[in-house]
């Protein structure tokens, strides 16, 4: 129990009362994506207003996307620029997009916990709690594997507030 006031007037707060769950914040983000990006197409998130010609004209993410996509046309196995075309269409909230890409980019790098991290975080966002859970899962255990043990707490921390849901 917390006391918040001045000496006239005390409100008293249950602090179990202010916590918020790491799934209900990104479900939140994951609205606020695919708000942005109405009506402008699914690779909008990270556009930003430039001023070109005296007109404020919004410069897409697709750019993003398409370099990223012709540098894997010359090396599909650069699993950096495969990670870093995952995280572009899941900050566009293209889940299923990111998703994709993050499967195959653990096909040959089945140890890189950040990837397994990030899809959950995309599927969590979108409502899909339950494949979340089990990339969560597979992730622990990537971690576990490769000794990193800040993504193994990252991910149990939030398979432990999935799971209670």
């Amino acid at each position: 129990m917390l006391s918040i006031g001045s000496a006239r007037k005390f409100q008293h707060v249950n602090l179990s009362d202010l916590y918020v769950s790491n799934t209900q914040i990104l479900r939140s983000l994951h609205t606020l994506r695919m708000t942005l990006c109405k009506g402008y197409g699914a690779n909008l998130w990270d556009a930003t207003l430039a001023k070109g010609g005296g007109k404020p004209r919004i410069q897409m993410a697709q750019s993003r996307v398409e370099q990223l996509k012709e540098i894997l046309a010359q090396d599909a196995d650069n699993f950096l620029t495969r990670y870093a075309l995952a995280m572009e269409y899941s900050n566009c909230g293209d889940v299923n997009a990111a998703v994709a890409e993050f499967k195959l980019l653990l096909e040959k790098n089945p140890d890189y916990a950040n990837a397994y991290f990030m899809a959950a975080q995309a599927l969590a966002g979108a409502e899909r709690g339950a494949e979340a859970v089990q990339m969560l899962r597979d992730g622990i255990a990537a971690a576990k594997r490769s000794g990193n043990g800040h993504a193994e707490s990252e991910m149990q921390l939030m398979l432990d507030d999935l799971e209670r849901l």
